[in-house]
């Protein structure tokens, strides 16, 4: 993998709506809105940061995934990859209690091996994951299906 960068660096802007989100900005001239969850009071017209957080780690390991079936020149026919978070209010403050992904991969019967082993790798060098994991419990399963 000597091809990858060294480092990497991402930056956004987030500027507040004036109302109970934000919109954010990229380097990349990309954009997005956030808001406040209905039951804190925001209007909930757009993803909160609960659900980019739980995205940003479900999209690192699929993406992570599909650049090993890429470099190794794996065929899949589908994939899904399914994530959700527990958080719990202790002593007045909501904390990640435990974060899950479940991932199904249907390949050809000639590449099924060869997608598992591309899973195991997306699960074991999946950044974002890795990061946190010593903050947040974080279970990763997964499991090829011959189609």
């Amino acid at each position: 993998m000597s091809e990858l960068p060294e480092n990497l660096k991402f930056k956004i802007e987030a500027r507040w709506d004036k109302k109970t989100g934000a919109n954010i900005r990229f380097e990349s001239d990309r954009s997005l809105i956030i808001d406040t969850p209905t039951e804190f009071g925001g209007r909930g017209t757009a993803l909160c940061p609960d659900e980019l957080f739980l995205t940003s780690i479900a999209g690192c390991v699929l993406t992570t995934f599909l650049w090993f079936t890429r470099k190794r020149g794996v065929k899949i026919n589908d994939m899904r990859l399914d994530a959700e978070s527990e958080i719990e209010l202790i002593k007045g403050a909501y904390s990640f209690k435990a974060i899950r992904i479940t991932i199904e991969i249907s390949a050809p019967e000639e590449y099924a091996d060869k997608a598992k082993t591309c899973l195991d790798l997306a699960i074991r060098y999946c950044h974002i994951s890795r990061g946190i994991e010593h903050c947040i419990p974080i279970d990763v399963t997964g499991k090829v299906i011959v189609s």
